[in-house]
């Protein structure tokens, strides 16, 4: 076996492992997102998130609006990690665990 023929075999083993990973990640986040609670606390994240983001590029921080959104964000963030908790899963669950971080 040359080294082009042993490159390919890696690459084809790194994929295989790479799409293991990525498919539990998957599961796991469907498992999270039949929770209507968890999917409704995760679209409300991205909402807040993009908020704090418009008010920070506005420099519009009236009142302390954008005080008000990163409590409420971390409240949302909080919830979800005990929703998690109850389905056995935690936030790195969510993600693709790879064997090789590189």
């Amino acid at each position: 076996m040359d080294y082009r023929q042993i490159d390919l075999k890696l690459q084809g083993e790194f994929a295989r492992k790479r799409i293991k990973a990525e498919k539990q990640a998957n599961v796991n986040l469907a498992k999270a997102n039949a929770c209507p609670t968890f999917f409704e606390l995760s679209k409300l994240e991205k909402e807040i998130m993009l908020e704090i983001a418009k008010q920070k590029t506005q420099n519009n921080n009236k009142n302390g609006e954008i005080k008000a959104f990163e409590d409420t964000l971390a409240l949302a963030r909080r919830n979800k990690l005990e929703i998690l908790k109850k389905l056995g899963l935690t936030e790195d669950d969510l993600k693709p665990k790879f064997e090789c971080e590189k």
